[in-house]
């Protein structure tokens, strides 16, 4: 017994590997010594890499510190959900919104009726899934490729609402607006097939704002004709994947599968996206489904400084190569990389539909560019949409959040719909003027895609088609659903599109067969057309081109103007519809009636026309009826500006500083009754202004051609333009207009004069103004 004892205390004798401290001198560690012997020889006889082991084993620990992290989250979401109460006692710092913000309600009520019903909603919820999800995807996928659902178990968790709030302001007569914090973290199990190959998803997680809209109310059982609902912005979801698709579930694969369903959460919940469920059987589609947004939000990128510096250099930090990520709702858009730039300058426009000025928020994210990595990040800035509505125009500097350094200058202009097609002409011209680069919007179009009938067969012996609709303007496109097996497909899809020129641009509808991928039929509607509608709308069945004898398209096409109105003028007017809906047909997005419709001031002219009559130069703009962004040219208001200047000298004039070639210009119009201030000098019938742009101590003179004809009636609409570097200087410089006549061969005298501030063009798109004048000095 005791040799055995002293035996099994022997170290052996290997001094290299037992110096490593997970080796010891037992058997176990003697077998292990010999494993990774052999491995090592079998590295070197094959000549394998050491860098595949390395890379192996990274991946391995990235896969299961993922997986750690999504169970950690979904821990913390099982604790709220099970007991909140305990879950803000041990975490103070992350309270729900309902303790923060007295206007929201906790709603547990609502969480122990859900989950009583939860088990009734399950069959209910499972075909609905079903139904929209196995088309989509099977449309996005490449036709040898098809994706079923095999099994779809919700579990026995219901979705929770951790705060609910019901809106009280800025709202129409007929709704009622709703947003409720959805939290789901249950034990729902989705089992797929792609072909022959089986995925699965399970421990699913999400967390976004839900607005629901019961609209319109009735005055009858159940009081409340139907119900949309939405999420206000990309609600956070996360996945644990099975079957097949546990092989992708490493870093990189399981992202880009994350995205994937992401996007397709996008495109089916998120704004301008909708779910309608209809709660009677008499209510109009158009009043539930057909709901105009509330306008446009441009959004122009100007420059950022002192951002971080997120490339790593020979001598330490280097530079970063910026982009920004702009996002409303599920519209998305990405500058351009300015490359080794820490103050880089973008100078884009963006353009978003916003569907809820009340509730949606404007995000944006600034990135570094990587080649083969992650994107590094470098800020972001989250601002609310509504306090924009207010202000009409924002220009400010703001500080990036989530980050140690950088400032973004950020410049928002809101607009909202106006039905009066006499402005095409003025709003044409203030888009044109904005920017160069960019074909920037003026007018939205709205498309109501209702349904089909009498489609063809694709061939004689073929069975009965699966119709969808496409609907394109530019490069811009819409798809509805599929339906299936039928000559008469009813779609009711709702859909937006930014117009730049509606003179010109055509929109096209292509009705196609999913099965065999061939044209039904198509049509083609020339926006012109709208304008000489009535209130710019279109219904009505369409004869489909190149389709069967009696095939018909059902449309509702509406067309409005973007201009720059407020958000209470428009709830003002949709109160006022709700109490007498026969005044729907005759006012306008900003509350006046119209006493007598006017047609439109002469031929509407395209963005290029406009560009071409305003010279070769890229920031020149005409000098026709331009307005301030702000507050854009009033039919009414400028006549009230005439009267008040028709008795007094006075100059017409239109300011701008142009951000890509960074000088103001200056569009002269009019000038009027200097005859009455002339004592001392030759009037004569010869005129011409002359315009002096002081910048410090620099001064650039410009001049208009002469005006020859009454001295009081005197009309240029010409543009000059004066370099001026910053828009910064503007705050100092002034301009010295005098209007001089031709006294002899060679003489030109002043005859009258002004001193024109520059303060007012700092910050907007224009300015427009009379400015009254003073009799020159005779010196």
């Amino acid at each position: 017994m005791s040799s055995k004892k002293v035996m099994e205390n022997i170290p052996l004798n290997f001094p290299l590997l037992s110096s490593l401290p997970f080796f010891s001198a037992t058997a176990v560690a003697f077998v292990c010594q010999i494993i990774v012997m052999c491995l090592a020889w079998f590295v070197g006889r094959t000549q394998f890499s050491l860098w595949w082991i390395f890379l192996g084993a990274l991946m391995w620990w990235l896969a299961i510190r993922s997986k750690e992290k999504a169970q950690n989250m979904r821990r913390a979401y099982d604790g709220l959900q099970n007991n909140d109460q305990k879950f803000i006692r041990d975490r103070v710092e992350e309270l729900p919104s309902w303790v923060y913000f007295p206007d929201q309600e906790r709603a547990e009520w609502f969480n122990r009726m859900m989950h009583q019903l939860w088990p009734f909603m399950n069959l209910y919820l499972q075909n609905l899934i079903i139904s929209i999800m196995e088309p989509a995807v099977n449309n996005a996928l490449p036709k040898i490729m098809k994706f079923e659902f095999e099994r779809i178990t919700m579990g026995d968790e219901a979705p929770r609402v951790g705060g609910m709030k019901v809106y009280k302001e800025h709202i129409a007569r007929g709704e009622i607006v709703m947003d409720a914090q959805i939290l789901y973290a249950g034990d729902c199990e989705v089992k797929a097939r792609v072909g022959k190959f089986r995925i699965g998803f399970n421990q699913i997680t999400l967390q976004g704002t839900m607005r629901i809209i019961f609209k319109p109310l009735v005055r009858e059982m159940p009081f409340v004709g139907g119900i949309t609902a939405f999420f206000l912005s990309t609600p956070a979801v996360d996945f644990n994947l099975t079957d097949l698709a546990d092989v992708m579930d490493i870093p990189g694969l399981s992202e880009l599968m994350r995205k994937v369903v992401q996007e397709q959460i996008n495109y089916f919940t998120v704004l301008p996206n909708k779910i309608t469920i209809p709660l009677i059987q008499n209510l109009s589609k158009y009043d539930l489904k057909f709901i105009p947004p509330d306008g446009v939000l441009r959004v122009f990128i100007a420059e950022a400084q002192e951002l971080e510096r997120a490339d790593v250099g020979l001598i330490g930090k280097g530079k970063s190569d910026p982009y920004c990520v702009v996002k409303v709702g599920a519209q998305i858009f990405q500058t351009q990389v300015i490359k080794e730039n820490i103050n880089p300058n973008w100078s884009e426009y963006f353009e978003f539909i916003v569907d809820q000025a009340s509730g949606q928020s404007l995000e944006i994210e600034v990135f570094d560019k990587d080649k083969g990595n992650n994107d590094d990040f470098l800020g972001r800035l989250t601002m609310d949409v509504f306090p924009i509505v207010k202000e009409g125009t924002v220009d400010k500097w703001f500080r990036l959040e989530d980050c140690e350094t950088g400032n973004i200058r950020v410049r928002l202009y809101w607009l909202g719909l106006s039905s009066e097609a006499n402005l095409i002409n003025s709003v044409i011209r203030e888009t044109t003027m904005l920017s160069d680069r960019t074909h920037l919007s003026s007018c939205m179009l709205m498309v109501f895609i209702d349904c089909a009938t009498a489609l063809p067969n694709v061939k004689k012996i073929a069975s009965e088609p699966h119709p969808y609709c496409v609907a394109t303007v530019g490069k811009q496109s819409y798809t509805t659903v599929v339906a299936k097996r039928t000559y008469d497909p009813v779609w009711e899809s709702q859909t937006s599109f930014l117009i730049s020129d509606p003179k010109s641009d055509v929109i096209k509808f292509e009705v196609m067969d999913s099965k065999s991928s061939k044209k039904l039929g198509w049509i083609e509607v020339p926006l012109r057309s709208l304008l000489e509608k009535n209130n710019m709308d279109a219904s009505g069945l369409f004869a489909l081109k190149n389709s069967g004898p009696h095939s018909e398209l059902r449309l509702n096409l509406r067309l409005r103007l973007l201009k720059a109105i407020s958000l209470p003028e428009a709830m003002a007017t949709a109160q006022k519809m709700d109490l007498n809906p026969s005044l729907t047909a005759n006012a306008d997005a900003t509350g006046r009636m119209p006493k007598e419709r006017t047609p439109p001031e002469g031929t509407p002219i395209s963005a290029q026309e406009f560009k071409e009559g305003a010279g070769s130069g890229d920031d020149h703009f005409d000098g026709g009826s331009v307005g301030n962004v702000r507050v854009p040219v009033d039919l009414e208001a400028e006549s009230e500006l005439r009267q008040r200047n028709s008795t007094s000298a006075a100059a017409r004039l239109t300011m701008r500083w142009g951000e890509s070639r960074r000088a103001l210009f200056v569009a002269v119009h009019e000038v009027r009754n200097i005859s009455k201030l002339v004592r001392n000098h030759n009037v004569g019938n010869a005129h011409y202004v002359s315009v002096t742009c002081n910048v410090g101590q620099t001064k650039t003179k410009r001049r208009t051609k002469e005006f020859i004809g009454d001295p009081d009636q005197q009309s240029y609409e010409e543009t000059l333009d004066f370099p001026i570097d910053d828009e910064q200087l503007l705050k100092t410089a002034y301009l010295e207009l005098k209007v001089k006549a031709k006294s002899g061969p060679f003489a030109k005298d002043a005859v009258v004069q002004t001193i024109v501030s520059l303060e007012n063009v700092i910050g907007v798109s224009s300015h427009t103004d009379w400015y009254t004048l003073e009799e020159a000095d005779a010196k």
